[in-house]
């Protein structure tokens, strides 16, 4: 009786472990096909090609002015954005409930 049951104890292990085993073949065939298309997508990174360094020019005399106007908005509309936020959490801490007791 016992040769019986230690067999079948022995058939289940070699079951689990070609389950196993087809899992873990299944899921490298997976990781290779990744791998694959991880390897062609790096060769097309590495076939791109580096863009010529462009210098800064200097404005001229006329545009002088079109400049600061837009260096004086985009400082106000920043000052703008930090007062909003600056009043959204003033807003937000005043609602707070801290007596729930």
């Amino acid at each position: 009786m016992s040769g019986w049951i230690s067999l079948l104890l022995i058939l289940g292990a070699l079951y689990a472990l070609v389950l196993i085993c087809y899992r873990l073949v299944l899921s490298s065939k997976q990781l290779l096909g990744e791998i694959q298309v991880l390897r062609s997508k790096t060769e097309s990174l590495k076939q791109v090609e580096e863009l010529p360094f462009v210098t800064a020019h200097f404005n001229r005399a006329d545009e002088l002015g079109e400049l600061l106007a837009k260096r004086e908005q985009y400082r106000r509309a920043k000052r703008h954005r930090a007062e909003d936020r600056r009043r959204k959490l003033i807003q937000h801490v005043q609602d707070l409930d801290l007596d729930k007791r």
